[in-house]
């Protein structure tokens, strides 16, 4: 939540309700427990009132830095391309991969409803499987390896040696019209989450060094 709640307009306070509500719903009929947490950036003014916003809704108060503000980014030419969409804010979702205290994290945006249980989609999303997603065919460019993913919803198994090489290869901003690293994977508007994060989990491994260039196949329709 990079805008926080607590001076947001009062339809946000209806999505986050609404997103609140049905979740709670649908763990009731799940095999697995479910708790909810905003992500808000430490730097967004009034902390208390944001806690206590998003906790009179039932939702976990949780305030984070942002892990590269743009103006630590090496590249500066990655950096001003890394201005589009929510800018550094962006960052806030690769915090999903640092909740290693829960076995899975599924980051989704506010404007989601969850309409049943998620269970299979949690079971699925197992090593060497970290992270499940909706490829976003929309935002794809011609000839790229990997399409973007809809960040909008995805799940990962936490690792934090996956968040700390996100941030790194975030804090190196080599990115351009091929992709993160040049790795044909990454280019979209602004780049944005949805391409770093499809080239993570396509092609870099915490403990290796460069990326994969294996050729994607289809995995299993979910």
């Amino acid at each position: 939540a990079p805008k926080g709640l607590a001076g947001s307009a009062p339809g946000w306070h209806d999505a986050f309700a609404v997103l609140a509500h049905s979740v709670r719903v649908a763990a009731q009929k799940s095999a697995h427990t479910m708790e909810l947490i905003a992500l808000v950036p430490d730097t967004l003014p009034a902390q208390a009132k944001e806690q206590q916003a998003f906790e009179k809704l039932g939702i976990k108060f949780m305030s984070v830095p942002i892990p590269v503000p743009l103006s630590q980014v090496e590249n500066r030419q990655g950096a001003e391309i890394l201005t589009g969409a929510l800018g550094e804010y962006e960052q806030l979702k690769y915090y999903g991969a640092a909740l290693d205290n829960y076995d899975r994290a599924v980051v989704m945006d506010a404007d989601v409803m969850v309409l049943k249980p998620i269970d299979e989609l949690l079971e699925a999303t197992t090593m060497p499987y970290a992270a499940s997603g909706v490829y976003d065919h929309e935002m794809d460019v011609q000839g790229s390896r990997f399409p973007p993913i809809n960040t909008g919803f995805f799940v990962v198994v936490p690792n934090k040696k996956d968040f700390n090489k996100l941030v790194s290869i975030y804090r190196r901003g080599d990115i351009g019209g091929g992709g993160w690293d040049n790795s044909g994977t990454g280019w979209t508007y602004g780049t944005g989450s949805q391409g770093i994060l499809s080239y993570y989990y396509n092609q870099v491994l915490p403990d290796v060094n460069g990326f994969s260039t294996d050729n994607p196949t289809k995995g299993i329709d979910y």
